[in-house]
């Protein structure tokens, strides 16, 4: 895999210091950057029903994407109370462990689908998974909900696939 050069003098400063962090973290054939009007960095997925992740800094923030049904912010807006050095690197800082966590299999991709239909996602830790996915004792109203849900399904996948938990 074969990065393209990038001229960093062109990038803002969260653009920078995420470049920078990612080059500690990753190899060089873990990662594809590129630079058009943003710095984008693809990592490529390990497994084809996760997809790839897809890193970018959008003006005040980075975006983290998981394949073509998730993406969540890290924004430098949160932290208006600190300086945007101090901003940035809090950001980064998130960022990274959230990419961590997903590419060394600590967390968990979950789509939820109605239908055939993806309506929900997020990214979660398997011990909160495990909590709140057990169904309770058969009652009334467990009953309905199992009714009504019939046709919604929730998968879930490491970075390498498919997690049964």
């Amino acid at each position: 895999m074969q990065n393209n050069d990038i001229d960093k003098t062109k990038l803002s400063s969260l653009a920078r210091r995420l470049l920078s962090h990612l080059e500690k973290s990753f190899s060089a054939n873990e990662y594809v950057s590129s630079f058009s009007d943003r710095l984008e960095v693809v990592i490529p997925g390990e497994h084809v029903e996760v997809g790839d992740m897809h890193v970018w800094v959008d003006s005040d923030e980075v975006i983290v994407g998981i394949g073509e049904h998730f993406h969540t912010h890290f924004a430098t807006l949160f932290y208006e109370t600190l300086s945007t050095d101090e901003a940035e690197a809090k950001v980064v800082e998130e960022a990274l462990l959230f990419i961590k966590d997903f590419t060394d299999k600590k967390s968990i991709l979950e789509i939820t689908y109605y239908g055939n239909v993806p309506r929900a996602t997020g990214v979660t830790y398997p011990d909160i998974v495990e909590t709140y996915t057990k169904q309770g004792p058969l009652s009334l109203i467990n009953l309905v909900r199992r009714v009504f849900k019939r046709n919604k399904f929730t998968k879930y996948y490491k970075w390498n696939g498919p997690w049964q938990g």
